[in-house]
């Protein structure tokens, strides 16, 4: 799923004024049924402001299924190139990619990795206090040596190694701490995880209106083309969609008229 056809994602449920450049009309063929059926592809769709201004680019392509009447207010025939409008409904449908999952699962290693690394620090802290340990029972036991020696009284003994050991106590590494920051990384990384959807975005419902017929920009047609009206009528004739798709198909390998009408 790209980049810019995630932003697709906050229009979810909803119509959207849309400008796209009609790449060719061709056929899908449906592996269940064995039929095939007309589509459109579109390239380069940007979400429109009312006033037909380009807003955003949301989609490098999208597949449109040819429905009988999408064309009835399109006076001429549409070729590689042509920009037209459009309005549409934004949808979305399951996925299963491949990259989307590694993602998902390079994710959890780098969480995995980090907080094995947080575990090991926190481990070897803990080792090093506890072999700190013996150094306060020495200092403790040297100063037990001077309170029997007369350098100390027993109040003044018993205050300093109390005090060692509280000092001891006060340095031991915190396993609260480490686990939180560990529970933080593991929720950071759930959260992006979860931003990588297996789902992506569609465009269905596609609404050509008179008014928008207006706003096409047709490119000037070349090698002998001349553009048709489409006729409204025959759309559910796969003989004509196919005459349609061969004309289209022709036009955007840039094969000259002339050739295309003896084959």
């Amino acid at each position: 799923m790209s980049d810019s056809r995630r932003k697709l994602s906050k229009f979810v449920g909803q119509k959207i004024l849309c400008s796209g450049i009609f790449n060719k009309l061709t056929h899908k063929h449906n592996k269940n049924t064995g039929n095939t059926s007309p589509v459109i592809l579109l390239t380069d769709i940007h979400i429109l402001n009312n006033d037909f201004s380009n807003r955003d680019l949301v989609a490098d392509h999208v597949w449109i299924n040819v429905t009988k009447g999408m064309f009835q207010y399109i006076d001429k025939e549409l070729f590689n190139g042509d920009l037209i409008v459009f309005s549409a409904k934004v949808s979305t449908y399951n996925i299963v990619r491949d990259d989307v999952l590694q993602k998902r699962d390079n994710l959890y290693q780098e969480m995995k990795q980090k907080n094995d690394i947080a575990f090991k620090q926190y481990r070897e802290k803990y080792l090093d206090w506890e072999d700190e340990w013996q150094t306060i029972k020495d200092t403790n036991d040297y100063v037990y040596q001077e309170y029997t020696k007369g350098n100390y009284t027993f109040d003044e003994m018993q205050k300093i190694q109390k005090q060692n050991i509280k000092a001891y106590q006060n340095r031991r590494p915190n396993l609260d701490s480490t686990s939180k920051k560990q529970q933080k990384q593991f929720e950071k990384s759930q959260r992006e995880q979860q931003d990588l959807k297996l789902v992506d975005y569609q465009l269905q419902e596609i609404n050509i209106p008179k008014k928008y017929v207006n706003k096409f920009k047709l490119k000037r047609v070349y090698y002998g083309w001349e553009r048709q009206k489409y006729d409204n009528k025959r759309m559910n004739e796969t003989k004509y969609t196919k005459y349609l798709a061969a004309r289209s198909m022709a036009y955007y390998d840039k094969k000259p008229y002339d050739k295309f009408s003896r084959k």
